[in-house]
């Protein structure tokens, strides 16, 4: 089982009937409301120990079957044989898989050759993703999920020394976990629960828990809002999906210009840290008695930093180093546009955004 994000449905296939004991073949869907299920003209071979999950390539989901044998599509309508090309593998053909969106892959973990590897996708067929560093030990069975908040791959196995990894630019590195952690096991179950926003862990090797994986300072932004009823433009981050404040990584900040601010040619970003106080000056603050158009201003301009606009929008980007000072400190930007004749001065304020650096 697993959720295709591109048509909104939580999708299961086969199993095996707790009446006949045989394997089952069909597919239904879940819509949040209702179980369907989906007649189709094909269908891959029923088996134990396969893997359901999304490719982000296709946007199809694809089914492995046991020993990577093969590899079918699944588009929403019917089941298309994609690939029977797999390298040969020992012991179990694979313990864990995932969707790692933050690269845009499918991928799946196991055993070949004696060490754990990992293999991706591309729509087509299977490669092996070279370990740059040390990963995971060989005889680890694991179960693996998407962390949304903190953009990685996680997986938790039942290695004694370290049952949990995550997926980083050179390979697998150990999540060092500080304060109480569950036991090392084969997990029943990992998925990310989107209304707390954390990676959750329930059951596996005999234990009934659950556990969520947390951080003590994660990367968040907000939006700002006044009593204005318009601005000059929106300011959010570029991807509201991916773009994080996260401590060591790129943020970046797209202005674009709305209404007479939507062939804005110049304009800058404001930068400060603080939303409630401006020197003596309470914010918000209205600009309107000075002719600027849009929101009131909400931060402490403490900083100023021109733009570069092109039809209406400009990109601000900023590199946060890894420095433990930086962790859960909270900064603010609201950009000011320029265009002729949209205001009496020509010049307005886009909304704010309120973000907090992460550690990862």
């Amino acid at each position: 089982m697993a959720f295709d994000p591109q048509r909104g449905r939580v999708v299961l296939y086969g199993g095996i009937s707790l009446i006949t004991g045989n394997w089952l073949q069909d597919i239904w869907e879940w819509d949040g409301v209702d179980w369907r299920q989906i007649p189709t003209a094909n269908a891959p071979p029923g088996d134990a120990e396969s893997a359901l999950l999304f490719d982000p390539i296709s946007g199809r989901m694809i089914y492995v079957t046991l020993g990577g044998a093969e590899t079918w599509a699944y588009d929403g309508v019917n089941w298309v044989f994609a690939d029977a090309h797999f390298p040969s593998m020992v012991n179990n053909p694979f313990t864990g898989w995932a969707t790692d969106y933050q690269r845009g892959e499918a991928i799946i973990m196991g055993l070949w050759s004696a060490q754990f590897s990992t293999w991706a996708w591309d729509g087509q067929r299977w490669s092996d993703v070279p370990i740059h560093q040390g990963g995971p030990p060989s005889t680890m069975l694991v179960t693996a999920g998407f962390d949304w908040s903190r953009q990685r791959v996680v997986l938790f196995g039942d290695s004694p020394s370290h049952p949990c990894w995550e997926r980083v630019p050179s390979g697998w590195q150990p999540v060092s976990v500080q304060g109480s952690a569950p036991a090392p096991r084969k997990p029943q179950g990992v998925c990310y629960a989107a209304d707390i926003q954390k990676l959750v862990m329930i059951g596996g090797g005999g234990y009934r828990d659950a556990w969520m994986l947390t951080t003590t300072y994660p990367a968040q932004w907000r939006a700002l809002s006044g009593s204005c009823n318009h601005s000059a433009g929106v300011l959010e981050p570029r991807d509201r999906l991916w773009e994080s404040p996260w401590a060591g990584g790129a943020y970046e900040l797209l202005v674009r210009g709305t209404g007479g601010y939507s062939t804005a040619a110049l304009g800058g970003m404001w930068a400060g840290f603080s939303d409630s106080r401006w020197g003596s000056t309470s914010l918000p603050f209205s600009v309107s008695p000075y002719g600027i158009g849009g929101c009131d201003l909400f931060l402490s301009p403490d900083g100023f930093l021109p733009l570069a606009f092109q039809s209406g929008s400009a990109r601000w980007t900023v590199t946060l180093p890894r420095d433990p000072a930086l962790y859960g400190v909270e900064f603010f930007n609201q950009a000011m546009l320029y265009a002729p004749g949209a205001s009496s001065s020509g010049f307005g304020l886009s909304t704010a955004v309120g973000s907090t650096v992460g550690n990862r």
